[in-house]
């Protein structure tokens, strides 16, 4: 007798198809002092990581940012081809009574139709900074990161950036502590550069995935 032969696919429909989670990065990581009302552009690129004989496939952008402040970017959605990479420019505006300080700006690329496989819907949050410049007899001192979340083998930028009576403040001492997911507390001391900056760096050698802890300046 003759057998009847069904031929069942699985997954996104493309054979050979393996899809990734997409990455995202927002680039400046921080923002030069700004006059609270000042408009600070940014640039986001998101990457399909998807394999190559996949389909090219729709990013929506999901944008976070201090509440009145005036937000906008060239293209909420964009198309992408499996590894490669497109970039926006996103817009951010402060309103003119912001208190001098640093402020966040948060970033998720989300796949538009979400796969079944949860994993690859979603990017890493992103975060970048807004500096507020202080007027005459204030000082402030901002701390930020390079990213939100970090893997074992990452390195843990940490930025101080250091401003007072209208301008970037030189040779401002400070003391960095850092308490780790495990517990742990790292400490370090010195003095803001010339253009008053200063970076560390921190190595994550533990922890399958961790939001940055708790760092203070």
């Amino acid at each position: 007798s003759n057998a009847a032969q069904v031929q069942v696919e699985l997954g996104n429909g493309t054979p050979g198809c393996s899809r990734g989670a997409p990455s995202l990065v927002l680039s400046p990581t921080r923002s030069d002092w700004n006059a609270a009302g000042s408009t600070v552009s940014y640039i986001a690129t998101v990457r399909n990581r998807d394999s190559e004989a996949c389909d090219p496939d729709d990013f929506d952008l999901n944008l976070s940012a201090p509440s009145g402040w005036t937000l906008s970017s060239g293209a909420a959605s964009l198309t992408i081809t499996p590894q490669n990479s497109v970039s926006t420019t996103i817009q951010l505006t402060s309103l003119n009574e912001t208190a001098p300080g640093s402020y966040e700006l948060g970033a998720t690329a989300n796949r538009k139709i979400a796969s079944s496989q949860a994993s690859v819907n979603s990017s890493d949050p992103a975060r970048s900074y807004y500096f507020v410049l202080p007027g005459t007899g204030e000082t402030v001192v901002a701390l930020s990161t390079n990213r939100s979340v970090y893997h074992p083998g990452d390195h843990i930028d940490l930025y101080i950036d250091a401003a007072a009576d209208g301008t970037t403040a030189a040779d401002t001492p400070y003391t960095l502590t850092l308490t780790r997911p495990d517990g742990a507390v790292l400490s370090k001391s010195g003095s803001t550069d010339a253009r008053g900056t200063a970076t560390h760096s921190f190595d994550v050698s533990s922890c399958a995935q961790a939001e940055i802890g708790r760092a203070h300046v």
